[in-house]
């Protein structure tokens, strides 16, 4: 499926692409946080990844800040450089790109010697990418979609875009490069925030966030029993397994399945936790 040109930066807020992605819980997201008895102060993303709630949070004002953690380097690189105000020169250098086996072969073979270079090699593999997967081991789309190669996913002027829409709103925007825990504990008591939690997926050795994320190692059910110290709010996706879902239930937490599409056309179950 075609990633569809976005008529406006709202809609996919995000410039990553990730299989796993949060764009289709965004409807329910606003239905959630619009509910709440208060206006957050700010929106907690622990495990920011592409980060599409926080990014839709701020540029909708659903929330006064956003607070981004991230512990994967090539991920914090391109957040790192958001807050650093470098967002118009990633947007320059993708637009000036063109992507060819030869070009991005090229680019990846440069060691970066800053942040925004790093950035823009992130950008790179995560759109040039089987998957737009950029853990260790992921390789370069050979045929991609319609024979357009390493091109399929590459949309200059949609991935600019979001970048100058996220430059206009950086100062709401906090960055952390943490284990996504330390912000949950470091909030759990503030009232007046809410969490998005979206650890990656890895149990049962051969998972999605074993393949897509050098840090893949998060404990969900020691994520749900941290999260009983959280005064706030949360929302958190994860796998619906039986130990997770028990988890969620002995805590007193609510869980609902969501029913999701993937790439491949098959149906997924999703796990949603609130408090």
């Amino acid at each position: 499926m075609t990633e569809p040109q976005a008529t406006s930066p709202l809609r996919y807020p995000s410039p990553f692409r990730y299989p796993g992605g949060k764009t289709w819980l965004v409807p329910c997201f606003r239905q959630w946080i619009r509910q709440l008895p208060f206006r957050p102060q700010a929106v907690i993303e622990p495990f920011a990844g592409g980060a599409t709630i926080s990014l839709t949070s701020i540029l909708e004002n659903l929330a006064e800040t956003a607070e981004l953690s991230e512990i994967d380097d090539d991920v914090a690189a391109v957040w790192q450089a958001v807050v650093d105000g470098h967002s118009l020169e990633l947007s320059k250098r993708i637009m000036q790109f063109k992507p060819t086996p030869q070009s991005v072969t090229k680019e990846l073979e440069k060691e970066p010697t800053s942040v925004l270079d790093r950035a823009f090699r992130t950008i790179i593999k995560n759109r040039t990418f089987r998957g737009g997967i950029i853990a260790e081991g992921s390789r370069m789309m050979c045929r991609g979609e319609n024979d357009r190669g390493v091109a399929s996913r590459w949309y200059p002027e949609t991935i600019a875009r979001r970048f100058r829409a996220i430059h206009d709103a950086r100062s709401h925007i906090i960055f952390r490069r943490e284990d996504g825990m330390n912000a949950v504990r470091r909030h759990c008591s503030d009232t007046d925030v809410v969490f998005f939690l979206d650890p990656p997926y890895a149990t049962g050795g051969k998972s999605a966030g074993r393949r897509l994320y050098s840090h893949h190692e998060v404990d969900h059910n020691a994520l749900l029993l941290e999260c009983r110290s959280v005064r706030g709010r949360f929302l958190m996706t994860c796998e619906d397994t039986d130990e997770i879902r028990s988890t969620a239930l002995a805590c007193g937490f609510q869980a609902g399945k969501a029913y999701i599409r993937s790439a491949h056309n098959r149906t997924m179950k999703e796990l949603i936790v609130s408090n």
